[in-house]
């Protein structure tokens, strides 16, 4: 975990896939990242298969609306739109 939030630092915009994470994988990720980001996730429904996380650097985006829609009970997928 504090080698994703290194590389994380260096970047505004990160999408991570495949994260396979379960609920309380979930919840640590959120516990050390949430001051400084803004998340949208699509997971599995009922297990860690796929997973994906669009992480966004908080005021990176500050001005702009974020509408992020998840349909996708298999975690492939998170469409995000960003307007100003």
């Amino acid at each position: 975990m504090d080698r994703v939030r290194s590389e994380m630092r260096e970047y505004d915009v990160n999408i991570i896939t495949e994260t396979h994470m379960r609920p309380e994988e979930r919840e640590e990720f959120e516990r050390k990242f949430n001051k400084r980001c803004k998340f949208y996730y699509a997971m599995h429904e009922t297990d860690s298969r796929n997973g994906v996380v669009v992480v966004i650097q908080n005021g990176v985006l500050d001005e702009c609306e974020i509408k992020s829609e998840v349909d996708d009970k298999e975690g492939r997928w998170v469409i995000s739109s960003i307007g100003g």
